[in-house]
């Protein structure tokens, strides 16, 4: 029994399977892997971090009068938090970007 070789693929052809993969990926589930969106994304939760740490120094000052070392707790918990919540938002509306672009 004769086996055939694999179809070679040219670049433009291999090109094509990725955008497919791609919108799969966009529309149902998968990896993003969209330079664009990704750094998007990333500066998006940078920035929730920074301002949920913010957010954090401050409740802790005006809520508990807490000073020095001891704002390292709410400073963690804002960081985090900002960084969960960033991460939701960002990826919330990247979703319903790419679903309605295609």
């Amino acid at each position: 029994m004769e086996t055939k070789p694999p179809p070679i693929l040219n670049p433009s052809s291999e090109k094509k399977i990725t955008e497919d993969a791609q919108m799969v990926a966009d529309l149902v589930t998968g990896l993003n892997m969209r330079k664009k969106d990704n750094k998007i994304q990333g500066f998006s939760v940078l920035a929730g971090c920074l301002l949920g740490a913010l957010v954090g120094l401050i409740w802790g000052y005006v809520e508990y009068r807490i000073v020095d070392a001891n704002l390292i707790g709410p400073l963690l918990v804002g960081f985090l938090g900002g960084a969960l919540i960033s991460l939701l938002i960002s990826g919330a509306i990247l979703g319903v970007y790419r679903t309605f672009k295609h």
